[in-house]
């Protein structure tokens, strides 16, 4: 119970100190996507990798995705797991 106890005392420190915002900024600094409100790309990347809010980019139904998470998991074990390796010389 302790070694995991302390692995997700570990843990929630680790995402705690990610998603703070000095964190986020040297994540933005670095070319990736800051997860933290307020905190915008670096300029240099977005002529590269840079979407505005303003962008028209797809975005996806995460609740309607939710819904059938369940049934995709399922096809998925029953349809592709099986067929795993077949063709592998």
């Amino acid at each position: 119970m302790l070694k995991t106890h302390l692995k997700k005392e570990a843990a929630e420190k680790f995402i705690n100190f990610i998603i703070e915002e000095t964190s986020q900024e040297i994540v933005a600094e670095s070319g990736f996507y800051p997860v933290l409100e307020g905190v915008p790309l670096a300029e240099k990347y977005e002529p590269v990798i840079g979407i505005k809010e303003t962008d028209n980019v797809y975005t996806p139904d995460f609740k309607k995705i939710a819904e059938v998470h369940e049934m995709w998991i399922e096809r998925f074990a029953k349809e592709v797991v099986p067929e795993l390796g077949k063709k592998v010389n």
